[in-house]
């Protein structure tokens, strides 16, 4: 091989730059309030992207087609199928695109996407600090009921902290073999300045909450106490089952504890329920014009909100498409614990625990530990924080003390002979 050859992989390269582009358009352009004439450039450019990446997907899954066609294509195309007839009932195509995304990273390397994701989330994070000090963006100050938070360019301060929470996190992903507590360290001072900015509560209490997280799953593997992990497996079902009840009893301020009764979390379960009371749970979701609290306010009409990714699933989105990230939720939590990918694995469990309060968990670009449900992984490294524990073997004596030809003595004395035989001629 050349020096200086360049190896090339047009499938993984068109994934990554569509999953990158996708990332970037969403955070920086689809996501932010340029002002004109800016925001007419903005859109001709994320027009282009919207035409460009569904031109990449394709070429993607047909680059992978024609080194033989299998099961798993099929299984892509009859999801990505009842994906698009759910995105064509409710007009909105944001579970399309991430679900398609998941789908295609089949067998492709995971560090490799995840580094071509961190760049494009950085990329659209430096774009709107930029913006917003230049004056090229309209920053919402949001009052909250504990202070006033600003959105940095974005529709809502929880989106812009959403995305730096995720730039952290992948940072925090491709650093796992550098020592531990000095990326936890940087990553709460970093969460910690976003949140004064923003005063966005649930990607703080991700960020707080992850060194505690990584550190939990770590455990069991110390105190052969595998099963504990295996835990994880139920949390989806848990928290929808939470959302559920919050939901149905979100109305009655007897059932619901004190904490519940601040009106920016109770908002989201009572909107819901009037969402269930007139649109109910279909097998492909139902068409919700939604308006945001601050349109609201600006019109004086109701607010509808369906911020909950559980309940947007379940009511929004319809069975199937609940049904479908079911199974790849499911799927990229086998994967990871198979692999004792500690760091990604306490990623997604905190995302999912986020999914009560906001919808974004359900995005690949920003849950990105979803694509290791199809992606290829390695073992992560157990020696960064401590070692693995060795197992101690304990020797049982059974009557036969000297080397037999079962416990290595016959190999050993073979190969002596045979070296003997080699001398002697």
């Amino acid at each position: 091989m050349k020096r200086w050859a360049v190896q090339i992989c047009p499938r993984g390269d068109c994934f990554r730059w569509a999953l990158a582009l996708f990332a970037f358009e969403q955070i920086a352009l689809k996501g932010a309030a340029w002002i004109s004439p800016v925001s007419t450039i903005v859109f001709v450019l994320y027009s282009a992207m919207d035409f460009l990446i569904p031109c990449l997907w394709i070429f993607s899954f047909v680059w992978d087609v024609r080194r033989g066609p299998n099961r798993g294509h099929v299984a892509a195309l009859a999801a990505a199928a009842l994906l698009a007839v759910s995105a064509f009932v409710i007009r909105d195509t944001a579970l399309l695109y991430s679900g398609i995304m998941i789908l295609l990273a089949r067998d492709l390397d995971t560090d490799k996407l995840l580094s071509a994701l961190k760049k494009a989330v950085g990329a659209a994070l430096a774009l709107l600090l930029i913006g917003h000090f230049l004056g090229l963006t309209i920053s919402q100050p949001v009052n909250f009921s504990y202070g006033m938070g600003y959105s940095m360019g974005m529709a809502h301060p929880n989106n812009f902290s959403a995305a730096v929470g995720t730039y952290l996190l992948l940072w925090a992903y491709l650093r796992r073999e550098k020592p531990f507590w000095k990326t936890a360290l940087i990553l709460e001072a970093i969460g910690y300045l976003t949140f004064r900015f923003t005063l966005s509560r649930t990607s703080w209490i991700i960020l707080l909450l992850y060194p505690a997280a990584y550190l939990f799953l770590r455990l069991p593997y110390r105190v052969r106490g595998e099963w504990l992990i295996r835990l994880i497996y139920l949390e989806f079902f848990a928290l929808m089952a939470v959302s559920v009840f919050l939901m149905l009893y979100s109305e009655n301020s007897r059932v619901l504890p004190v904490f519940f009764g601040d009106q920016n979390y109770l908002a989201r379960f009572t909107s819901a329920m009037n969402l269930y009371r007139k649109h109910g749970v279909h097998l492909f979701g139902s068409f919700i014009e939604y308006r945001s609290l601050h349109t609201a306010l600006q019109t004086g009409q109701e607010a509808v909100i369906l911020d909950s990714a559980y309940l947007y699933l379940l009511i929004g989105q319809g069975a199937s498409t609940l049904l479908l990230f079911l199974i790849l939720i499911s799927k990229a939590v086998q994967r990871l614990i198979r692999k004792r990918q500690f760091v990604l694995l306490a990623i997604l469990a905190l995302y999912l625990a986020s999914g009560m309060m906001e919808r974004y968990m359900l995005y690949s670009y920003m849950n990105f530990p979803l694509l290791a449900a199809m992606g290829s992984l390695t073992m992560e490294k157990t020696a960064v924080i401590f070692p693995a524990a060795r197992p101690r073997r304990v020797h049982f004596i059974l009557g036969r003390t000297a080397k037999t030809k079962y416990n290595g003595a016959g190999k050993r004395k073979k190969a002596f002979t045979e070296s003997e035989r080699g001398d002697s001629a």
